[in-house]
């Protein structure tokens, strides 16, 4: 099986392992259990990441190109 990333898809199990992790030491630190905060660190990971995408992937950050041999007009995605 391969895995294959694309742009900034490395981050998704980078941040969500660092939310989770972070998550554990705050329930450990403040002595609270970690079955619900497992929970809202999942869905604060998540909006992080789909933030994050919309950021990256805007479409107003795509350029119109003309070929010179055709002069058809392109559209070349986030740069």
């Amino acid at each position: 099986m391969f895995i294959v990333w694309r742009g900034y898809g490395i981050l998704v199990p980078i941040v969500t392992a660092v939310a989770f992790f972070l998550t554990v030491i705050l329930a450990d630190t403040l002595t609270l259990p970690t079955d619900y905060l497992m929970l809202i660190a999942g869905v604060v990971a998540g909006g992080f990441l789909w933030w994050f995408g919309r950021k990256v992937n805007d479409p107003a950050k795509d350029q119109l190109l003309r070929n010179e041999a055709t002069g058809e007009l392109d559209t070349r995605i986030n740069g």
